[in-house]
């Protein structure tokens, strides 16, 4: 089969999503599938921030893009469409994809869309994005603006044979908005489930626990972590409410005075973040790491020993079922999929923004270490199904589904 997959955030991003992509098409790529990504062109400086090679490691076509303004990573992009016009419109028509599939509704959701209406090729959709919860932080939201935003999500993915999002609750929502979960099947002429929530696959194979304590140990010294690590690794924004975090740490240091936050990734939100640390006099309890290379990445975790996510706009955080796949036991928020991809035995589901509650329960299993191994166990098992080849045998079979039952046209 021939894929052509069109996302707005691709590589050099540094972004969950360009992640997912990737990694979806990889796998599909692996199965005997072709496959192409449309993505922005990113400049020179968005390769040189997240220290990669501008050559070309995947096949892809590139739009002409411009900057983002207020992007939280400093590299998104923003596609500008321009369908038959473009050298991406008959790029793809020369590929001859059987099934096209879109990250979002934006620049190339709009070339997509194109692409599918004047070459007859079934439109996929995925909803990645709370747009609702991310506008909240814009410096420009009045309801009725974000109202227009949501709408318009709603519209675009109505446009689509089969709509995903990483979780239900996502579905729900814009399912409230003029979002139909079904559709007619044009020669039955009844009504057909056109949408279910799946998962983004994640990388697991470098996420493992440590082998011993004296690995972890050594570790601990090679980061300089302290022997009650906290863990966050993601965009430092204002909905991923690190702040939340940090103000928990300031009261499990009452409790434990060796305690030591640790904090990768970039974002908007990291200035406030450390003046807040120094504010809170925990300053030497926060170690904010920036970028790291993806060769330390995984060890970063293995030197950790609780992973915490306060954020009020995950789908399903992959960071998250990093942590897990490496054996720790997380504590997070309750909200959008963080509920649906925490499992009960493995991990504790605070309210939003109650910092005293995540603290309470980090110093509970730091004070119960065998409740800490035996959540760990738990969410080792319970990642398993998210591994790239399962979900691109999940995907496999949605497409094949799709063009056994499609029109021809869409």
């Amino acid at each position: 089969m021939r894929i052509a997959f069109y996302s707005d955030n691709f590589y050099p991003e540094l972004s969950g999503t360009a992640d997912s992509v990737m990694m979806l098409g990889k796998a599909l790529a692996q199965r005997g599938h072709s496959v192409i990504f449309v993505a922005p062109r990113y400049s020179k400086k968005d390769y040189a921030k997240a220290k990669l090679s501008s050559e070309e490691t995947y096949r892809s076509i590139r739009i002409p893009s411009i900057g983002q303004p207020n992007s939280p990573t400093g590299q998104a992009r923003i596609a500008l469409p321009l369908g038959p016009f473009g050298s991406a419109f008959w790029k793809i028509k020369k590929f001859k994809p059987d099934i096209i599939h879109v990250q979002s509704p934006f620049g190339t959701g709009i070339e997509a869309l194109i692409a599918s209406k004047l070459l007859g090729v079934p439109l996929v959709g995925t909803n990645h994005t709370p747009i609702s919860e991310f506008m909240a932080y814009s410096p420009f939201h009045p309801k009725w603006f974000v109202e227009i935003f949501v709408r318009f999500y709603s519209w675009y993915y109505n446009r689509c044979l089969f709509v995903s999002a990483p979780c239900d609750a996502l579905l729900d929502d814009m399912a409230k908005h003029g979002f139909k979960k079904t559709r007619k099947n044009k020669g039955l002429g009844e009504a057909v489930k056109k949408c279910e929530a799946i998962s983004n696959p994640v990388l697991l194979g470098s996420f493992v626990p440590v082998q011993n304590e004296a690995e972890k140990t050594a570790l601990k010294k090679h980061f300089c972590f302290s022997a009650h690590t906290v863990l966050y690794t993601g965009r430092l924004a204002e909905e991923k409410h690190v702040d939340v975090i940090i103000r928990a740490i300031k009261a499990v240091a009452e409790q434990i005075h060796d305690i030591t936050f640790a904090v990768t990734g970039h974002g908007n939100a990291e200035t406030a973040l450390k003046k807040l640390a120094n504010e809170l006099g925990i300053a030497g309890k926060v170690k904010f790491l920036g970028f790291v290379d993806f060769a330390e990445f995984p060890l970063i975790y293995q030197a950790s020993d609780i992973f915490a996510v306060m954020s009020t706009a995950e789908t399903q955080c992959i960071s998250l079922m990093q942590g897990f796949s490496c054996g720790m036991p997380a504590v997070v928020a309750r909200a959008w999929g963080l509920p649906e991809y925490t499992d009960v035995r493995a991990g504790i589901i605070v309210e939003p923004g109650d910092a005293a509650a995540l603290a309470k329960n980090i110093v509970e299993l730091f004070k119960n270490p065998m409740q800490m191994k035996e959540m760990g166990r738990a969410g080792i098992e319970s990642v398993k199904k998210y591994s790239p080849g399962a979900i691109a045998e999940k995907w496999e079979s949605v497409y094949i589904n799709i063009k056994q039952k499609s029109p021809s046209r869409v």
